[in-house]
């Protein structure tokens, strides 16, 4: 499983917004039973680093402008049966 680390200079924050969750092209396919499937799973919005990040699966949370709370981002994408693709935008804030 990969996991892409998005840094940006001390003190500063990252603005980002994922665009585009699933697979074969489809931008609902994984969206179903609360991402049991596949999923984005988005760290850094919280201060605390929990084990297991936000996950994104579904339309419905794309393209919904975030801003971590610190200077990394951490996005990994999951999934049990074929493969996840993904599009995020970012910036350095």
């Amino acid at each position: 499983m990969c996991a892409y680390h998005i840094s940006a200079p001390a003190a500063s924050t990252i603005q980002f917004s994922v665009n585009f969750v699933g697979y074969a092209g489809k931008n609902d396919s994984l969206c179903f039973n609360q991402c049991l499937y596949g999923f984005l799973s988005i760290k850094g919005l919280v201060s605390s680093w929990k084990p297991q990040g936000m996950r994104v699966c579904c339309p419905a949370q794309y393209n919904k402008l975030m801003t971590t709370t610190s200077n990394l981002l951490v996005i990994q994408p999951s999934n049990i049966f074929y493969y996840t693709d993904f599009s995020v935008q970012y910036k350095i804030a």
